[in-house]
């Protein structure tokens, strides 16, 4: 044993028993409880002279497990089962020299051209019978039964249909000719042995136990990965077994999930029965932080956190920020396929590598698309419509049964991802419109990735965002888990039984597979609880609540008059100085990354919803109206979009002043608008106006007001309003001085207010003016610098308007006329010609946002008036 390892108190047990012990033992070992580990390091115990086996899971970790035995000083020999079994049928070849040649590689078609050819001799009339489908059946109950030890009877198959879920129904007379097809396929299979010495996978461990070909013999056996043996392997072990030779098994019941390998929820149980051993406990999990040992207590009491674990992230999540969440490394689980293939290109069309993995699902949409092109007068255009028609067939088979429902589920999910793929391939760049089946079949080969390289090595996808099943995932660990539709944790449709056992272990699977952030899409599963009150008191928190992404917390906060105090690039960004939010900060992190991001997320929106006066839920919806762009002003246009033409110190639309004829104002609450050039108020529902916090003369005049059935709570003007003017008017009623008039004067003249040119002149010079607070700019010593490099000596506008213009790129001036084009689609705003000629006159009556009528972007005018430096040029010549 090395210095460095510290066994645990179940360790230690193991250990003891290892050295001291008598008979067999079972390990249960909890998930992410080191077994592994646990068993090389006991094999350091066994004496060297005796003759030991370790039974790896697959060839790759036998040649990991090899090096660690020598690093231990072990002299275990390391196999896998079907190595085990494939040296005996070596073996006993040569011993009989029968046949012409020696053991090859497997050969995966060698069943399926022995059904072949056994169906060809039953005279069966392709006309009436579907003999590709009859070649599929017969090949999986013969592998069924050769797995499973089950005997070829009719009882004995019909037990397998029925146990394991498999997809076959036929007819009467189709089943007895599938009956009597296992067995004499079978003995075929291994006559092909005996003579050609060909073989398939299966053959490895079958046929030492049919043929009774006994293995190497040894006086001490390890089995790793014991919950997934079928009982071809199991007896295939115990022939291994010299006198009085003892068995150490080690797996984990709760991970019990191949049941198409011929393995079963009670494969343990019956190992522990068969061999009469002594189970010992492995539960502490070094993988998973607290918190996700607390919930996954809720399934199997027995696992028990490190006392070094950290307490971890749970979260639920909306979907709509997965494409912003993922990274790279991340894996995205899901019980069933094609929420999967949905999620990928959705990933993939954000800008994500994303993979799925699972090279064997492709060949099972492959198979199922050679089973639709055999359908009279198929064409591929039309798949979708033989996809539902194959469903409805396979679900007329097997009927309304409850004991069918899962399998019926399993049905439809195939079907549904079979659509995605087709779906996710047509939209494909360079994929004609209507497609063809050879292309999508390559594309299908393409889209799943495998899982391990010709040698059995993981291939690592650290690149990519990985999407994978749960059955996928078993054995895998990741940093990030993101759980997808864990409403099918368990399978709604698991009916009782093995059904339930099953889809409970699945469930536990995908519990334990994160190292430290464990994230629910859309809500969590339904037999396990959140609750905070279940987790350690330093554990991350436990929210039901969806989160956004930060960008577009962001973005709401700085379109929602909140500014932002610190560097953009801070590791913490603060937000404050909200009008109606007193001295309230808020303290968004920078990424999902950050310690406590989705705490600090979490208090943030409970801010947000007492300042705003809804709830949370209407936070999250606000914030998602808000990216989307479906948050519109008065003038029709998105908010969003306003906000990326003009910045984030414009909080509405670009509109004519009532009160001085200035061309700016910008929205400070629902309903309300500010003019940027002389500081007057402006509801915009129902017409009060309202005077400037600034010393403008008071003058009380009636506004004409519009029926109004309610005014919410919202509507009051802003705390910096002084007084609210609002009367009935009568219609004849002529046009007087309207509150909130600025004085005329220097730099505050009616078509040109200082604050409109100077200071907007200002903040357009700037990368980012969000952060500046309008009654403070001109206390700002860059805006005097400003000023005076612009030869502002403060005599007011005239001077001003000598200085030369920043010329946009869509406007050419001329002496008389304006030639404006659209900068986004190069067309004009509204002329077919591309061009628009307007006057000084017509200039003046312009809004400074107008709407393209070729691509309907809308368009910023420039603040000034071309035509002023014109005009001065003119009346100098």
């Amino acid at each position: 044993m090395t210095d460095t390892f510290v066994p645990s108190k179940y360790q230690e047990a193991i250990f003891t028993w290892v050295k001291d012990g008598q008979g067999n033992a079972f390990v249960d070992a909890a998930a992410g409880s080191g077994k592994s580990t646990t068993l090389v390091q006991a094999s350091a115990l066994i004496p060297k002279r005796t003759k030991a086996l370790f039974c790896a899971f697959n060839r790759h970790i036998s040649r990991e497990l090899t090096h660690k035995l020598n690093q231990v000083g072990s002299t275990m020999e390391c196999r896998t089962i079907h190595g085990l079994g494939r040296g005996a049928l070596v073996a006993a070849l040569k011993r009989s020299r029968a046949a012409v040649q020696d053991v090859g590689e497997p050969d995966s078609k060698k069943y399926f051209n022995l059904c072949e050819q056994y169906l060809n001799t039953c005279g069966l009339s392709p006309f009436e019978h579907d003999i590709y489908q009859l070649k599929g059946h017969l090949k999986k109950l013969v592998d069924f039964s050769r797995l499973t030890l089950t005997p070829a009877t009719d009882e004995g198959l019909r037990y397998l249909v029925e146990h394991y879920d498999l997809d076959i129904e036929v007819s009467d007379d189709e089943w007895e000719i599938l009956c009597k097809g296992v067995q004499q396929v079978i003995e075929s299979g291994a006559q092909l042995y005996q003579k050609l010495a060909k073989i398939d996978f299966t053959d490895m461990i079958f046929l030492p136990i049919h043929l009774g070909l006994p293995p190497k013999k040894y006086n001490f056996l390890f089995v790793d990965e014991a919950q997934d043996l079928n009982a071809c392997q199991l007896e295939l072990v115990l022939m291994a077994r010299s006198q009085g030779a003892r068995l150490l098994f080690c797996g984990d019941p709760r991970q019990s999930l191949y049941g198409f390998a011929g393995a079963d929820t009670e494969s343990t149980q019956k190992i522990i029965e068969r061999c009469e051993a002594t189970v010992l406990p492995l539960s502490i999990c070094y993988r998973c932080p607290s918190s996700h040992i607390g919930i996954a207590q809720q399934i199997y009491r027995g696992i028990e956190a490190s006392p070094m674990a950290a307490p971890g992230i749970i979260q639920v999540i909306p979907a709509e920020i997965i494409n912003q969440s993922a990274q790279a490394g991340d894996y995205i689980i899901c019980r069933c396929t094609a929420p999967l293939v949905t999620r990928c290109m959705a990933l993939i069309r954000s800008g994500m590598q994303a993979t799925v993995l699972g090279k064997d699902l492709g060949k099972n949409f492959l198979d199922l698309l050679e089973k639709l092109e055999k359908k009279e007068g198929f064409r591929f255009e039309f798949l979708t419509g033989y996809a539902d028609e194959y469903q409805m067939d396979q679900e007329r088979i097997l009927g309304e049964s409850e004991e069918n429902a899962l399998q019926i589920a399993l049905l439809r999910d195939k079907v549904a991802t079979l659509k995605a793929l087709r779906q996710a391939y047509l939209s494909e760049g360079g994929s004609s419109q209507k497609g063809n089946l050879k292309d999508f079949k390559i594309y299908i080969e393409h889209f799943f990735k495998p899982e391990e390289d010709e040698d059995g090595r993981r291939i690592d996808y650290k690149s990519f965002v990985v999407l994978c099943t749960v059955h996928k995932a078993k054995g895998l660990e990741a940093k990030r888990i993101f759980i997808d539709r864990p409403d099918l944790l368990p399978h709604p449709a698991a009916k009782g039984g093995w059904q339930t056992e099953q889809e409970q272990n699945i469930l536990y699977v995908a519990l334990t597979r994160s190292k430290a952030e464990l994230y629910f899409i859309d809500g969590a599963p339904s037999s396990i609880q959140l609750l905070k009150e279940a987790l350690p008191e330093d554990a991350g928190q436990v929210s039901h609540e969806p989160v956004a992404a930060i960008e577009d917390i962001i973005d709401y906060l700085r379109g929602t008059g909140w500014k932002r105090l610190t560097e953009p690039d801070a590791d913490l960004l603060v937000f404050g100085h909200r009008k109606d939010a007193g001295d309230l900060m808020l303290s968004l992190p920078a990424s999902f990354d950050s310690p406590n991001a989705f705490t600090r997320i979490a208090t943030v929106i409970k801010d947000l919803a007492e300042v705003e006066h809804i709830s949370t839920s209407q936070v999250f919806e606000q914030i998602f109206a808000y990216r989307d762009g479906s948050i519109s002003c008065v003038c029709g246009h998105s908010l969003r979009s306003l906000h990326e033409i003009f910045g984030y110190s414009l909080n509405g639309h670009i509109t004519n002043c009532e009160d001085c004829g200035g061309n700016r104002t910008s929205h400070v609450g629902n309903g309300w608008r500010q003019c940027l050039a002389c500081g007057s108020y402006t509801s915009t529902e129902n017409r009060v106006s309202v005077e400037p916090a600034s010393d403008v003369e008071e003058v009380e005049t009636p506004v004409e007001l519009e029926p109004s059935e309610e005014t919410p709570h919202e509507e009051v003007a802003p705390v910096e309003l002084q007084k609210v003017r609002q009367a009935k008017a009568s219609t004849k009623t002529e046009e007087t001085k309207k509150a909130g008039r600025p004085k005329k004067g220097k730099g505050r003249t009616r078509k040109n207010c200082s604050f409109d040119v100077d200071v907007a002149a200002f903040l357009e010079t700037l990368s980012d003016f969000s952060n500046y607070l309008e009654e403070f700019v001109k206390t700002d010593p860059a805006y005097a610098e400003f000023l005076q490099s612009k030869g502002d000596d403060g005599e007011g506008s005239e001077e001003l308007e000598e200085e030369p213009e920043e010329k946009d790129a869509m406007v050419q001036v001329g002496v008389e006329v304006v030639t404006l084009s659209c900068p986004t689609c190069g067309k004009g705003v509204d002329a077919p010609d591309g061009t628009l000629l307007f006057s000084a006159e017509d200039w003046q009556r312009l809004p400074q946002l107008i709407d393209c009528t070729a691509c309907k972007s809308p368009i910023k005018l420039p603040s000034r008036s071309p035509f002023r430096k014109a005009s001065k040029k003119k009346a100098k010549a």
